[in-house]
């Protein structure tokens, strides 16, 4: 009688342990979650790496338009600065050729008065007036007239009014030498008294 044989007997050497189909396969290459989060971690490293060159790519885009821009606006303000200084010496020849007659006036006398500026100049009053703030000069108002002084010599005139100690006007326009006229006229103004506490002149 044939002796019993076992289901082991009926199995393939080497088939023992492997499990159903399929199995063993699955634990070589990883389960299916593994593969879908490495391919979700390469498609999102491909897809960073697009992002970033695209991206660095438009920065250079943008820093190249940057420095043509850049390079513009510098030629443009040379270009705008040559025009100025074009403008600014032109202005400076016409205003010395308008004003040369009353700074050449200045420069050799230190000052002229208003009445005299349309004999000697040719300006009217309004005329003399503008030019003067133009050069600086200082303008003194007199009674119905005005003074129109280089600032320079206004500075010194004004030092040698306050040196003069004697009352007597006609002793301290003798002392004030070149501008003995331009003293007699502010004092006939009332722009200029005798301080008898600190004992000089002053101009109002």
């Amino acid at each position: 009688m044939p002796s019993a044989r076992r289901i082991d007997d009926y199995i393939a050497p080497g088939s023992r342990g492997r499990g159903p189909p399929g199995q063993q396969g699955d634990r070589e290459a990883g389960c299916p979650e593994e593969l879908l989060a490495r391919v979700a971690e390469r498609a999102a490293e491909k897809v960073t790496a697009l992002y970033l060159t695209k991206l660095l790519d438009e920065i250079d885009a943008l820093r190249r338009e940057v420095d043509a821009l850049r390079s513009e606006v510098q030629r443009l303000a040379r270009a705008v600065a040559r025009s100025h200084q074009r403008r600014g010496s032109q202005g400076d020849a016409g205003g010395r050729r308008k004003g040369s007659g009353l700074a050449e006036l200045l420069s050799k006398e230190g000052y002229i008065l208003g009445g005299e500026a349309r004999a000697r100049l040719g300006y009217g009053p309004a005329r003399l007036q503008s030019e003067a703030e133009e050069l600086g000069a200082v303008v003194v108002e007199l009674d119905g007239d005005l003074a129109i002084v280089d600032r320079r010599i206004f500075e010194e005139f004004l030092a040698e009014l306050a040196s003069v100690d004697t009352p007597d006007p006609n002793e301290a326009a003798r002392r004030l030498g070149r501008f003995e006229r331009l003293f007699n006229e502010l004092r006939r103004s009332g722009r200029v008294y005798f301080d008898a506490r600190r004992g000089y002149w002053r101009l109002l």
